[in-house]
């Protein structure tokens, strides 16, 4: 079951007795419940499940003669699965340009201009700009959808009673994470001991959820090529 912020509010409250307890106010309430929607998300990040929760796609809206773009507002550390070009039966993977040598890889395909030539790109981190993709050559053509950035966008934090916490599936952790918050910031709290040890509990049974949540009998690893990727 998916829940509001405004439902996960009123269940954490209701289980730490704590609707009428001044000491624990609404804004300080939401911090912890973010928080712990973080702590699930890292462990979804660490065990390598992010495609299964978070892999989303946003179209790049190219302009013609221009060579950087913004990646997605709720990209996760700029992590990019694949940025694709697709026009009618011309459909491509536009390849990061790797290696010892990628600045005079880039500098070389940025002096091509026509169409006949397939895109590149270098990621920038600009302190005026931010972190942006420099396609290569730089676009040679006006489009809203040719080009289709697949990738890791980060969970959603919660800020309005109506929002939706996108993990529901862990739900009973972040609400537990929140309770041993609550009890922690009440020194000698009878019922933090207790909470600690349901917290780690449910920790554990979240990562045997992500451990074993491919049931389609495939458990081949696919190998990690970036090492040679980067030495070519």
């Amino acid at each position: 079951m998916a829940f509001t912020l405004a439902q996960l509010k009123t269940k954490i409250q209701q289980e730490t007795a704590s609707e009428d307890h001044l000491f624990i106010k609404d804004d300080e309430l939401i911090s912890y419940i973010n928080s712990g929607i973080r702590s699930a998300e890292a462990e979804i990040h660490r065990l390598g499940q992010e495609d299964e929760y978070f892999l989303a796609k946003l179209s790049l809206a190219l302009v013609t003669s221009q060579e950087a773009y913004s990646l997605p507002s709720d990209i996760y550390a700029n992590k990019i699965r694949s940025v694709v070009y697709g026009n009618g039966s011309l459909v491509y993977e536009i390849r990061r340009i790797r290696g010892i040598h990628k600045f005079v890889k880039y500098k070389d395909v940025l002096t091509l201009s026509t169409s006949t030539e397939y895109y590149k790109y270098l990621l920038l981190n600009n302190q005026a700009t931010g972190i942006q993709l420099l396609l290569s050559p730089p676009s040679y053509e006006t489009s809203s959808s040719n080009v289709t950035i697949w990738y890791i966008r980060n969970a959603y934090q919660l800020t309005s009673d109506s929002d939706i916490c996108d993990i529901p599936e862990f739900t009973d952790y972040v609400v537990q994470y929140c309770k041993k918050k609550i009890y922690e910031k009440e020194v000698g709290h009878p019922n933090y001991p207790d909470s600690v040890r349901e917290l780690a509990e449910l920790r554990t049974s979240m990562i045997q959820t992500l451990t074993d949540m491919v049931d389609d009998g495939d458990n081949l690893l696919e190998q990690d090529m970036s090492f040679y990727e980067e030495a070519t």
